[in-house]
């Protein structure tokens, strides 16, 4: 019977040492010296605790996703939020085209290119809208006051007159016009037609003489599935005009040579007068020295208007007058049509027939109002 020793004992052990795939770790195999007790596998002294993994993996959570209906929801939402950002867009560029279009300099006279415009950007039944403030100056009210309700005037016109209202109204005087629209928002509606509006539109004169005049306002704009402008609305908030510096340097010098040209005529033709001149009041002097400078500033606007080769002061009356009259041509539009297709020449007796024809509907809405029922 042979023993083995402690030592023969540790070095069969490291010699059966083998290693396994779970990451070269040594594992010792039960072993059985000969003549000897059998060596147990599980040392704990030895070999700790090991925990292999299992072979087979772990079945994988499912991750549930949306409802097919809801799914499909989601995507039509998205294909839907894409293609109004994008017709929102492409109406917005259109927009800014007009405006560049509209500020065009050598053909701002041409009422063949404005005519192309309308037709190229508006819709023949289209309205050009105009709302615009009174002059509150003669109201008992101070600055038309907070109780005061603000006095507009509504104009409407069609889009077949915008050739002939923008050749009637900006001048030869006027050299440009530029369009600035800011505080832009643009909105799909639920007809398919696109909502546009400007918080700050500025509209901007330059005249030859360096001067400007300048409108800003509110525009609504409603463009339609072909992309066509159907409403057009502007509302006049404030306007201011300037004078150019250099301009007025120049304009300045010229009325004062003017003047004291004149005041030399007129000394030489008046020299007896004029020693009685000096024995004048203080107070009578004045009011000549008044007189002079009064007439001095009338010379030099008058010539400041001349230059420019339109009154600026002017501008708002006489784009009133065209508006109204352009407004009544909208409004008799209908009766043209109804006296064309009955081929009435005459205006007024295409109104009596006109009117004639429809009493009916003027009493409907001429009548005593409706009683209230009791309740």
């Amino acid at each position: 019977m042979v023993y083995l020793s402690a030592w023969d004992t540790a070095h069969s052990f490291l010699l059966q040492t083998t290693y396994t795939d779970v990451g070269m770790i040594p594992v010792r195999e039960p072993y059985y010296p000969p003549g000897g007790m059998e060596i147990p596998a599980s040392m704990d002294a030895i070999q700790p605790h090991i925990n292999i993994p299992n072979a087979t993996p772990p079945q994988q959570e499912q991750i549930q996703g949306p409802p097919p209906l809801r799914r499909h929801n989601m995507v039509q939402y998205q294909l839907n939020t894409n293609l109004k950002r994008q017709l929102s867009n492409f109406t917005l560029l259109k927009f800014l085209e007009f405006c560049e279009l509209a500020g065009a300099r050598s053909k701002l006279h041409d009422k063949e290119y404005w005519q192309k415009v309308s037709e190229d950007y508006f819709t023949p039944e289209g309205t050009v809208s105009f709302v615009l403030k009174k002059d509150n100056k003669s109201s008992g009210t101070p600055n038309g006051g907070h109780d005061a309700a603000p006095d507009l005037r509504h104009f409407e016109m069609l889009t077949s007159l915008i050739p002939q209202f923008v050749s009637g109204w900006i001048g030869p005087g006027v050299e440009s016009v530029d369009i600035f629209p800011l505080l832009i928002k643009v909105e799909i509606l639920a007809n398919g037609s696109t909502y546009i509006e400007s918080r700050k539109f500025c509209i901007k004169y330059t005249f030859r003489n360096g001067s400007h005049f300048d409108v800003t306002g509110i525009a609504r704009v409603v463009y339609n599935q072909q992309l066509k402008i159907d409403l057009f609305e502007f509302q006049d908030v404030e306007t201011s005009r300037a004078v150019d510096l250099k301009s007025l340097y120049t304009t300045f010098e010229k009325c004062l040579r003017r003047s004291t040209k004149e005041n030399g005529k007129a000394m030489t033709v008046n020299g007896s007068d004029t020693e009685s001149q000096l024995n004048i009041p203080f107070n009578m002097q004045e009011e000549v020295l008044g007189n002079e400078q009064s007439s001095m500033i009338k010379m030099i606007a008058d010539e400041v208007l001349c230059a420019s080769g339109q009154n600026t002061l002017d501008m708002d009356k006489k784009f009133h007058s065209l508006l109204q009259l352009y407004d009544t041509f909208s409004i008799m539009s209908t009766l043209v049509e109804f006296s064309t297709a009955n081929g009435i020449a005459s205006p007024l007796e295409s109104l009596d027939t006109f009117l004639n024809l429809n009493k009916h509907i003027l009493k409907e809405s001429s009548g005593p109002p409706a009683k209230r029922p009791r309740t």
